[in-house]
């Protein structure tokens, strides 16, 4: 079983409020599990490291270099 946290302490990683991380879950940017008959959400630690792991930005270098 994967790792999970409550919809708080997720909040409180995140440094977002409760509501937000409901937002983020419909739109499918955090991966939850249901416990308890589908009334209880855990969120999966993964897909919460995902979002706080910066991400690297592309860097095209221009042709001819930069100019001065």
């Amino acid at each position: 079983m994967s790792e999970t946290l409550t919809v708080s302490a997720a909040a409180k990683r995140l440094g977002v409020s409760r509501n937000t991380v409901y937002r983020m879950i419909e739109d499918g940017e955090l991966a939850t599990i249901r416990l308890r008959h589908g009334k209880t959400r855990r969120v999966i630690t993964a897909s919460l490291d995902r979002l706080l792991t910066p991400r690297r930005e592309e860097f095209t270098p221009t042709a001819g270099g930069l100019e001065i």
